[in-house]
């Protein structure tokens, strides 16, 4: 029993240490296969598999051919954007500059060897294209799937190795970044070269920026709108020639922008993103009337609308008869006045025009003093009429007052500022005659009067008369008795005005006169 475990003992011993002589020999042959190059084109091109010290290389870097890490050799990688700009998250589908450097003060030639993984080791993303010297992109078969790596071709003088890379499609979470830069003497061989620490770079997955608009129409004369950001903020905004955008708050400007379609990008730290909105031109709303100065009480008017049709009209003042529908004004209906009237269109971008009139209203009014009628507009132009004559022109008579000399009924047209109106008629009575039951041999005369006055009964006497005078109102301003008598002479001492005389015989006739003291 002894023995056998004495055996089984030498038996494991032996393999362990042919197992680590083959390990040592086949490094050796890798690291001598590489010595004897000229140059070297990668580790990868060349065969020796993974050296980034990812999960793929079982912890293999360039220190099993070129001695261990020296902190003078130092490698970074940085993944950045289409500005140029270092990120730290990536989003998926986008292309990048991922870049790998080494340095070393002491050392003249550099190399590397860098890989992208999944958090499952699988490749992430693709490597496209390289952008420097000395650079090469190698599908090493030893991986599974023969995974993309990026490693020197030649050793660079600069140590700079930049390559193109498309992120992957979105769920493939975080990326990571594998290396190690080597720093070599270029002596031929793989003495007195240095090694750096192999460094992993995590990349996170971003959701994809957008940006987004309340709504895609807008008109002019809309509120000014600031669009939304759902994702990376503090990027910069841009369009075309006509929109006027705030750069930094992509806020659009609309009174001050052209009409049209316009997509607006908004480029950030990682990518960018686009909208497409749209400037409607306003409602044209011009129309006009066709004068802007008008005389009152001259008929209807009638806008003329140039632009859109079928809007609504308003104006600032009630006095103005105008329909919101057509915008007819009525002017014998309107007040005299300054008026705004406001025309608004009902199309997609409601717009408004104003138009201004002016109503001359002429003061038609009088007043009468006994047979004097008096227009009240002073400074006017008159023309006295006869209403009872179809309103024709009394020759002569184109003063302001106008003393009627026989019964009837009179106007005054006046005119001022261009603008002609005509007064109600006024009623001019001279016989004053209201009542009469004595005959037509019965007179007065004169009347009016400057205060004698005679009524004459004809050939007729009364055997008694009885005579009052009345104020217009009514008021019993003196009494008289007259017996067998056919004419009577009265004096009227009362100031100018108009009286009332009733005359009553006892023979039962009745009389009422309407008298004029001037």
């Amino acid at each position: 029993m002894k023995n056998l475990i004495q055996k089984s003992t030498f038996i494991v011993s032996l393999i362990v240490v042919t197992a680590f002589i083959f390990s040592f020999r086949l490094d050796n042959e890798q690291c001598a296969m590489e010595a004897f190059q000229p140059r070297s084109n990668g580790a990868a091109a060349m065969g020796l598999g993974d050296k980034t010290g990812s999960p793929l290389s079982g912890g293999a870097t360039c220190a099993g051919c070129h001695g261990a890490p020296n902190s003078s050799t130092s490698f970074s990688i940085t993944l950045k954007d289409a500005t140029g700009n270092a990120v730290t998250s990536y989003t998926p589908g986008n292309n990048y500059t991922v870049e790998y450097v080494v340095s070393d003060n002491s050392l003249n030639g550099f190399g590397f060897q860098g890989v992208a993984l999944t958090n499952n080791n699988w490749q992430a993303g693709i490597l496209t294209s390289t952008l420097t010297p000395n650079t090469q992109i190698t599908n090493l078969v030893s991986t599974g799937g023969g995974l993309q790596y990026a490693e020197h071709l030649g050793t660079s003088p600069t140590g700079i190795f930049s390559l193109n890379w498309t992120a992957p499609f979105a769920g493939a979470g975080d990326v990571t970044f594998y290396g190690t830069g080597l720093a070599v003497n270029s002596n031929g061989g793989t003495s007195g070269d240095n090694t750096s620490n192999p460094i992993s770079v995590i990349i996170t997955e971003s959701s994809a920026t957008s940006i987004a608009y309340s709504q895609g129409i807008y008109c002019q004369n809309d509120a000014d709108p600031t669009p939304t950001i759902s994702g990376t903020s503090g990027g910069t905004f841009s369009s075309t020639t006509g929109l006027s955008i705030d750069p930094n708050t992509g806020t659009v400007d609309l009174s001050a922008s052209t009409a049209g379609p316009y997509m607006i990008t908004y480029i950030y730290n990682g990518g960018s993103a686009v909208y497409t909105i749209s400037i409607a031109e306003l409602d044209n709303a011009a129309f006009s009337y066709q004068n802007a100065t008008y005389c009152a009480n001259s008929g209807l008017i009638t806008p003329i609308v140039t632009g859109l049709i079928g809007g609504s009209f308003t104006s600032n003042s009630p006095a103005l008869a105008l329909d919101p529908s057509t915008g007819v004004i009525d002017l014998f209906n309107s007040a005299g006045g300054n008026y705004d009237i406001t025309y608004t269109t009902s199309g997609p971008c409601p717009n408004s025009a104003t138009f201004n009139i002016t109503i001359i209203e002429v003061d038609n009014s009088t007043s009468t003093t006994g047979n004097v009628l008096s227009a009240n507009l002073s400074g006017a132009s008159y023309q006295w009429v006869d209403c009872d004559n179809n309103f024709a022109p009394i020759a002569g008579e184109t003063g302001q007052n106008f003393t009627a000399s026989a019964n009837g009924n009179y106007a005054v047209e006046i005119t001022a500022n261009g603008c002609t109106t005509i007064s109600d008629c006024i009623n001019v009575t001279f016989n004053g005659i209201l009542e009469n039951s004595f005959g037509e041999n019965l007179t007065i005369f004169p009347n009016p009067t400057l205060g004698n006055l005679n009524i004459d009964f004809g050939k007729q006497a009364y055997r008694s008369l009885k005579i009052e005078l009345f104020s217009i109102d009514g008021k019993l301003l003196g009494n008289y008795s007259f017996n067998n008598t056919s004419q009577i002479e009265l004096f009227i001492e009362q100031p100018v005005g108009y009286y009332l005389i009733n005359i009553e015989a006892s023979e039962g006739q009745k009389a009422t006169i309407k008298l004029l003291k001037q």
